[in-house]
């Protein structure tokens, strides 16, 4: 029982690296941890089979796309982006372009003021 106890693969996945840390602590973060407590162990079966290196690049280009999810960490392990320049070049992190952003001013409503409604009430 100890080795599915969520703190000992977090404890495993800080040996493996910073990324790989993270992205499990993220993953077993909030009220139900053993609910993706088999995720976090098919993420240490990752650096066994890949490298810890490797998962570990994976791991932080999820983490920069706010992913979370071991099986797209995996697909990016075989495919091997984690090698491919990330959402950052040059140190700036850049947004990634929201499919159905909104401009800011989108969310201003003004509501028109009836000033002859205010004035002296006798309308009739």
């Amino acid at each position: 029982m100890q080795q599915r106890a969520p703190e000992t693969c977090t404890r495993q996945a800080e040996r493996l690296g910073p990324a790989i840390a993270q992205f499990t602590t993220v993953l077993l973060s909030g009220t139900f941890p053993w609910a993706r407590l088999r995720q976090a162990q098919k993420l240490l079966r990752l650096a066994e089979r890949y490298g810890a290196d490797r998962v570990n690049a994976a791991c932080a280009r999820a983490l920069a796309f706010e992913l979370l999810d071991v099986r797209r960490v995996e697909k990016i392990v075989r495919a091997a982006l984690e090698r491919a320049s990330g959402p950052a070049e040059g140190g700036e992190v850049r947004p990634l372009p929201a499919r159905f952003a909104r401009a800011p001013e989108s969310f201003t409503h003004h509501h028109p003021h009836h000033e002859e409604d205010d004035d002296d009430g006798d309308d009739a």
